[in-house]
């Protein structure tokens, strides 16, 4: 919800997502980068080409946020149950204009099981759909 700073000095600064678009830091070894989504929180930037995907952490579950190129229009799925996975109905619904990809979860071809599902999901949106 907000990136608080502290400098040498000990003097803190906070800025809420309406105030940054982005911002890197390194976390045990890796390099993660945040991306503002609507200006209302920071996620994690998972994913992008002409898709942005972003993975917003809350206390109990994630959502998988996804933001269109042309439109700029961005969707958010719901990582539900212990296992966090996004539900087909979930799919349809923010998929509603990519039948293919749709199609493609309900035969079980294309398979969302954790980030690398995910990640799947919303590249084979991208390839099909835009």
């Amino acid at each position: 919800e907000k990136l608080t700073v502290t400098n040498k000095q000990g003097i803190t600064k906070s800025y809420l997502p309406n105030e940054l678009k982005s911002f890197m830091l390194y976390y045990e070894g890796e390099k993660l980068q945040f991306e503002s989504i609507d200006n209302k929180v920071f996620g994690v930037l998972m994913y992008v080409n002409k898709v942005k995907l972003v993975k917003i952490n809350t206390r109990n579950y994630f959502i998988y946020a996804f933001t269109r190129p042309n439109s700029g229009k961005t969707s958010y799925m719901e990582g539900k149950g212990l296992s966090r996975r996004i539900t087909l109905n979930e799919i349809k619904k923010e998929m509603a204009d990519c039948p293919i990809t749709i199609k493609k979860v309900e035969d079980d071809v294309l398979k969302v099981h954790g980030e690398e599902g995910v990640i799947e999901l919303v590249k084979d949106y991208e390839s099909n759909c835009l």
